[in-house]
């Protein structure tokens, strides 16, 4: 049987991590949206026309200049100078440094809630916080790059399948445009409904409409799931900053205050948190799947994923398994 959680206050601090969670993805997928349609809008021209008539997936590169996309969000994401004030329950409209803000408030209560008591105190939450900030901007770079490099994959699925003669209705420079930000497994998939409605006979203009709704749903879809992704990853390593600022100043003791994987504890639990759930490991260590050998730098296996981590007190240390406890 799993262990429950230590105590309330510890499941009130998970449930309101998880609402921070919440409301940052339901803000910044607004974002990502408006993201992806200026990627989109900005392709659009003769090159880019002239690539759709062909069916030249190469041209999707030539008119998509993903780095530049991606060092633009990521100064919107994390600019140089931070807004005047933070938004720790933030509303519609809000920025997206605002959002990221927000979430690492999220991050700081969750790492305060879970530290012991002693350390909660004194430990220094401007360092960690200062910390936790520089780590995200420096990942997010990349992130966003892939974020923007796979739509112009998905982008190319579609104009390499319109080269079928068969599907010539994916020929549409402005539903071509609006299809950035598809993933190209999300690409395959309307290649794949398209095809299904021309065998069905449907008119083209049918075909087109029906397309562009389900083009939508597919790129709400990807956003709300990178604004998940974004709003955890902030808590996640918020916490775990705060947590190695404590350790820093002494307030944790190495091997006898571990960080231990936390299931939700239900019935919707997957293999792979299951079999995590428990594990131990030194702070600021990576978690190990016991089956496959996966490393995971915090509680967080799959896209989703709904585990949190704690902070356990150990009263005789392990020291058989290198720096792992299981």
């Amino acid at each position: 049987m799993r262990k429950p959680l230590s105590s309330v206050p510890e499941e009130i601090a998970f449930l309101s991590a998880d609402a921070g969670r919440e409301r940052f993805r339901d803000g910044m997928k607004a974002h990502v949206l408006s993201r992806f349609a200026a990627h989109g809008q900005a392709i659009k021209g003769s090159v880019f026309d002239l690539g759709v008539y062909y069916g030249s997936p190469s041209v999707v590169r030539v008119v998509s200049d993903a780095r530049a996309g991606a060092v633009a969000w990521t100064g919107a994401l994390y600019p140089e100078d931070l807004p005047a004030q933070k938004a720790r329950k933030p509303a519609a409209g809000t920025s997206e440094a605002e959002l990221i803000e927000a979430a690492l408030d999220a991050g700081m209560e969750l790492g305060l809630q879970t530290l012991p008591a002693r350390a909660r105190k004194a430990v220094d939450v401007g360092a960690a916080r200062k910390v936790a900030r520089q780590r995200l901007r420096q990942g997010s770079f990349r992130k966003n790059l892939a974020a923007l490099e796979e739509s112009q994959r998905g982008l190319a699925v579609l104009l390499n399948a319109s080269r079928d003669p068969a599907l010539t209705v994916l020929k549409d420079s402005d539903r071509l445009a609006q299809a950035f930000g598809l993933n190209s497994r999300q690409a395959a998939t309307i290649v794949r409904e398209t095809r299904a409605l021309v065998d069905a006979g449907k008119k083209t203009e049918a075909i087109k409409r029906a397309m562009a709704k389900r083009v939508q749903q597919a790129i709400e879809a990807r956003a709300e799931l990178l604004a998940d992704e974004l709003g955890r990853e902030a808590i996640g390593v918020t916490q775990t900053a705060l947590w190695e600022q404590a350790k820093a100043q002494g307030l944790l003791e190495e091997e006898r205050h571990l960080q231990e994987w936390v299931s939700r504890h239900d019935d919707v639990v997957c293999p792979i948190c299951d079999e995590l759930d428990g594990q131990r490991v030194e702070i600021g260590e990576p978690f190990e799947s016991p089956t496959t050998g996966e490393q995971f730098d915090d509680a967080h296996a799959h896209p989703r994923c709904r585990c949190k981590k704690r902070i356990v007190t150990v009263r005789t240390p392990d020291r058989q398994t290198r720096r792992r406890v299981a």
